[in-house]
């Protein structure tokens, strides 16, 4: 199980190996053997969701979404609020990139033994996004009704 203090440590070491392009090093280190990427980036062919599976495919994606003709890298990121349910971590982050300003990424991650073993991710041009958070924590809502009566008391 892991501590809030643990948990954020996990995602600032996250964004700090994406600022540093490490994109390698970082799968290496903090996700599990068989991880799996969900996202709508919107820099691969076909329509999202988007599904890595495995580490190669993973760093082969970060490659493609931190690539400078397309997100580029990251020059801030703001934290702007998380929730931990077991092993289920949530959270909504404000990046902004040179190449394409100010989006917001939400992220449901699941983690086994304090390694990352699924990320969902959905981002959007930060005008767009506040209407979009209520429905990203409902979709997944349904899928682990625990996090309903977590909003609800």
């Amino acid at each position: 199980m892991l501590s809030p203090r643990s948990y954020l440590e996990i995602v600032r070491e996250h964004f700090k190996y994406i600022k540093e392009r490490k994109f390698q090093e970082m799968v290496n280190e903090t996700y599990t053997d068989e991880p799996e990427f969900h996202h709508n980036f919107p820099y691969f062919e076909g329509e999202p969701p988007y599904i890595h599976k495995g580490r190669p495919a993973i760093v082969e994606a970060m490659k493609t979404i931190f690539h400078p003709d397309n997100h580029g890298t990251i020059e801030d990121e703001e934290l702007l609020g998380y929730m931990k349910i077991g092993n289920l971590l949530g959270f909504v982050i404000r990046i902004t990139t040179r190449n394409r300003g100010n989006w917001v990424h939400m992220h449901y991650w699941e983690m086994e033994d304090n390694k990352i073993a699924t990320i969902g991710e959905r981002v959007f041009e930060e005008e767009s996004a506040p209407w979009m958070i209520p429905q990203f924590i409902f979709a997944k809502a349904k899928e682990h009704p625990e996090i309903v009566r977590l909003l609800l008391t």
